[in-house]
């Protein structure tokens, strides 16, 4: 390898652990009430997800059985 390629490749490598590391500094150093206000944020943004199925009907009453879930199933900061 010449010495260019060698230093661009390190100066690529350097700087994704820096962002890598900036990264999870910023993650791990906030605190739950903040994730929390995030995670709500998130969920008045984009919506919840349901899924809903009518089990019974008696006279005016419809019983049914749901799962809801927030948007993606990926977790928020």
């Amino acid at each position: 390898m010449t010495p260019s390629v060698q230093l661009t490749l390190m100066l690529a490598i350097s700087s994704a652990l820096v962002i890598l590391g900036v990264y999870m500094l910023y993650r791990i150093r906030r605190n739950p009430k903040d994730r929390e206000q995030r995670r709500r944020l998130a969920v008045n943004l984009h919506g919840r997800l349901g899924d809903a199925i009518i089990t019974h009907v008696q006279n005016d009453v419809v019983f049914y059985e749901y799962s809801a879930s927030t948007f993606p199933s990926t977790p928020i900061g």
